[in-house]
């Protein structure tokens, strides 16, 4: 049983030193630019509230779109959409930003940007381009009168670019947003006219607050011809798609539509599906066999985009931790799980990670259980110097629970003081959080061993800390114990190794301290057993020699009596 527990809460250990990152990628519909495909991750903090995040674009570096690479480095914004411009210098890569527009330029690794200010203060989010004229959708809504009456309705918006100025067109239909103005729309070009799609906002059911939302696929038709640059005002629903994130394209002469389905209550996610659509609203599903996707544990997909290079086509799916590259091929799925070059985050590892921590407080409290019960049977039996000190496991169990109050401590000393907020692993590698870390370790270790004798995970786990003579620390023992136990309890092999080895099971900072880790309840049965025995050995020395008052000696952990100093002040000779 002890083997066990140690090695699950070692496990635990481990997976906590090798820290976890609290952050998501949103991924953007995917753009062709001279012939190459090109995604936008957008990473934010999934703690966080607050949308301003960093943003990264990343080029394939494959014809199966199996390997991917990183341009430029991270920058700093929240992305609200991308498009591809087009005009007599080539193609670039666009991204819609707040108030204004990037454009990208890429020669081999070189990355040249351009920004445009918008004049109009509307969220813009998607674009289609006819001719030389690119025209750009968005939604406007005043955020702060849908937060005061919780109505999130407002129209659609347009604005066109003749590569001089924009020039804002009349307002489109009525469109809802999900809480907080959050939608998604998408505009395709077909046969001389731009369609903009967009999902109804349905919180019921809701899929992700900023990629997608459950309700009905809606469609309004703006005719460019027209003079008045105005929305059809008719709205067009797409009854028979499934529920969950779609793109739209079109070929052409068709149009066309990719579907990440979402089955509320499933615990795997739905293969991808296919279909053709028309103007009116009706929508067929293409036929693509079924893929059994292999049994393993991950954050269900919800977010799809198209990728289309030189007639090749394929799409990557994500669940803002994990990508995936679905290409059809003969009527059914090519799958690479693992595209390289894409982050992986790690919040799935924290999964892991909360998973081994319930199995371990299970398995420990399973080990309390039976301690517990030695306890009871100890004060019926007579002790042995080894049975009080404490077990490496409960020293491992301890040590952890007071790591994390370590941790807990630090994070919430830096957020008062101003520094930024750590993750994890920051704590221990950032040099100036590191510091604040290693003197919040020492000074909750010092004081509270000092004054209390133990420190919380001691508390909920029965052990404490004494000296060699069986006496509380003094609190140069107890600075001397965690200023060398705080580099080598950080070196865990060195610290279990010196436990194991040295017969009083102490570690290098225990030895130069004089201390001992022991079990609460056994050091003082054992200390109340060694009395029993003096008092009875006085009294019978006394007998002997006919004293009235028998003389009273010490006790020692793991010592003779005859040789060592007593304990108890009341009790020193």
């Amino acid at each position: 049983m002890k083997r066990f527990l140690t090695t699950c809460l070692m496990s635990c250990a481990l997976l906590s030193l090798a820290g976890c990152n609290f952050y998501r990628d949103t991924m953007l519909p995917a753009q062709t630019v001279n012939g190459k495909a090109y995604i936008v991750l957008s990473t934010r903090d999934a703690m966080s509230a607050d949308d301003l995040g960093l943003f990264q674009v990343y080029r394939s570096s494959a014809p199966d779109f199996s390997a991917w690479q990183a341009l430029d480095d991270k920058r700093t914004g929240p992305v609200f959409g991308t498009f591809v411009y087009k005009n007599d210098s080539g193609e670039r890569l666009g991204l819609f930003h707040r108030q204004r527009i990037s454009l990208w330029s890429f020669d081999g690794d070189k990355v040249e940007v351009e920004t445009l200010v918008l004049p109009f203060k509307w969220l813009a989010e998607t674009s289609a381009q006819l001719g030389d004229t690119l025209y750009v959708f968005g939604g406007k809504l005043d955020l702060q009168q849908a937060r005061e009456t919780r109505v999130w309705k407002g129209r659609l918006a347009a604005s066109c670019y003749d590569d001089s100025e924009f020039v804002e067109l009349k307002l489109g239909p009525v469109f809802q947003a999900g809480p907080g103005g959050a939608f998604q729309m998408q505009a395709v070009a077909h046969q001389g006219k731009i369609l903009v799609f967009w999902r109804k906002a349905q919180v019921k059911g809701q899929i992700d607050r900023e990629v997608s939302y459950a309700g009905p696929l809606l469609m309004a038709t703006f005719d460019p011809k027209n003079k008045e640059h105005e929305f059809g005002h008719e709205v067009v629903e797409f009854p028979g798609l499934p529920q969950g994130h779609v793109e739209v394209w079109s070929d052409g002469t068709e149009l066309q539509a990719v579907v990440q389905p979402q089955e509320m209550g499933s615990g795997r996610t739905p293969q991808l599906k296919l279909f053709g659509l028309t103007v009116g609203g009706e929508a067929h599903e293409k036929p693509v066999a079924l893929y059994e996707a292999p049994m393993r544990l991950h954050f269900k997909f919800f977010n799809v985009t198209r990728l289309n290079t030189e007639g090749r086509m394929a799409f990557i799916r994500s669940n803002t931790q994990e990508f995936e590259v679905w290409e059809p091929v003969s009527g059914s799925w090519r799958v690479n799980h693992k595209p390289a070059g894409l982050p992986r985050q790690q919040l799935m590892s924290l999964l892991w990670l909360m998973m081994v921590l319930c199995v371990s407080l299970v398995a420990m409290g399973v080990g309390m259980a039976i301690r517990r019960r030695r306890q009871m049977r100890w004060v019926l039996q007579k002790l042995r110097p080894q049975d009080v000190l404490a077990p490496l496991s409960l020293r491992i169990s301890a040590y952890l629970i007071d790591l994390a109050m370590v941790v807990g401590l630090t994070m919430t000393l830096c957020a008062a003081t101003g520094l930024k907020r750590p993750s994890w692993l920051g704590v221990f590698m950032e040099f100036q959080i590191a510091e604040v870390y290693a003197a919040v370790y020492v000074a909750y270790l010092t004081v509270t061993e000092w004054q209390l004798g133990r420190t919380l995970g001691k508390w909920l786990l029965g052990i404490q800390v004494v000296t060699d003579q069986g006496d509380p620390p003094t609190l140069w023992a107890s600075f001397v114990r965690n200023l060398i136990g705080f580099f080598e309890r950080h070196l865990p092999p060195a610290a279990i190794i010196a436990v194991l080895l040295t017969p009083r099971a102490q570690r290098l900072g225990d030895l130069m301290g004089r201390t001992l880790v022991v079990q609460r309840v056994a050091f003082e049965r054992y200390r109340e057993q060694r009395r029993q025995a003096d008092a009875e050995k006085a009294r019978a020395e006394a007998e002997k020699c006919g004293e009235d008052e028998p003389s009273k000696v010490d006790v020692v952990v793991g010592k003779d009596t005859d040789d060592a100093p007593s304990t108890d002040d009341e009790s020193k000779t």
